[in-house]
């Protein structure tokens, strides 16, 4: 996430399916027992501070590590 153009309109968070995206303050987490990489959060940003190869990546690499 581009937290310089991220404005915490909480879109992101409201949109996610899974409710897998959280936010305290400033500071933003996915779940990842939760997030399935479906990238909705990045789809719906007005500003493009989601990135979509980065939640991807973190749902990936979760499933990976889980084995």
């Amino acid at each position: 996430m581009n937290r310089g153009t991220c404005v915490f309109c909480d879109k992101c968070i409201d949109a996610c399916p899974q409710r897998a995206l959280l936010r305290n303050s400033e500071i933003f987490t996915i779940d990842p027992v939760l997030c399935t990489g479906c990238v909705t959060c990045v789809n719906v940003c007005p500003r493009g501070a989601m990135q979509g190869d980065d939640v991807a990546d973190f749902a990936r690499d979760t499933i990976e590590s889980e084995g």
